[in-house]
């Protein structure tokens, strides 16, 4: 006979059990025959004394009982992100049109007059050129734009604005002195003639534009 059947009075109570009963129907105490096989005992979760570690969290070797928890996924991505220059917001048509017609075409000729007295000056030059990069704005509210340089380096997208290579000072100072400042003038007024006769304003702007390059011969 085996042992499950060997022990038919409870241990704690004295009640008589069945073949099979595994606990006690009086008071719930557990047969001595079952408790008696290791193999039917209920053991508490068990950790290994050495827990491995993945990704920087443990996990513990032994039975795990209830639901099993659901898994985390973490994906990096390693495509570089790319950043574009979405352009220079210009003023709306109708307010740079009521501008140039009000404003603008009178503005530009006292601007060219005060860049030129200051430029005979030689120390105000710095104004000047301030003056005249800003003669554009002043006819149209046209917005200056900027290139920029968009280089990849590995994983990386770097941004930066354009810079053009001038030509040295010892030639464009001679330039300036002897050539650029009436040259300039000429140039000047032509433009604002141009920009003031409505039809010819892209031509006037396109020179206006490039001032600097015929006075001081810069390049942009």
């Amino acid at each position: 006979m085996s042992s499950l059947t060997t022990a038919l009075t409870c241990r704690i109570c004295g009640f008589t059990l069945t073949p099979g009963d595994r606990f006690c129907p009086s008071c719930g105490s557990p047969n001595a025959a079952i408790a008696s096989h290791p193999e039917n005992e209920t053991r508490p979760f068990e950790y290994s004394q050495q827990p491995q570690h993945q990704f920087g969290f443990p996990q513990f070797s032994g039975a795990v009982t209830g639901p099993t928890p659901a898994s985390i996924n973490v994906n990096v991505s390693t495509t570089p992100v790319i950043i574009r220059d979405t352009g220079t917001k210009q003023y709306p048509f109708i307010v740079r049109a009521v501008w140039y017609l009000s404003i603008g075409w009178w503005l530009t000729a006292w601007m060219i007059g005060f860049a030129y007295a200051f430029a005979i000056t030689v120390i105000g030059l710095p104004l000047t050129f301030w003056l005249l990069n800003r003669v554009p704005w002043a006819l149209t509210l046209l917005q200056r734009t900027e290139n920029l340089d968009v280089i990849s380096q590995g994983q990386a997208i770097v941004i930066g604005r354009t810079g053009v290579e001038q030509r040295p000072w010892w030639i464009r100072a001679p330039y300036f002195l002897f050539i650029g400042l009436w040259l300039g003038a000429v140039w000047l007024v032509a433009a604002w003639l141009a920009s003031v006769t409505v039809l010819l304003l892209p031509l006037g702007l396109w020179m206006f534009n490039r001032t600097s390059a015929v006075i001081t011969l810069q390049r942009n």
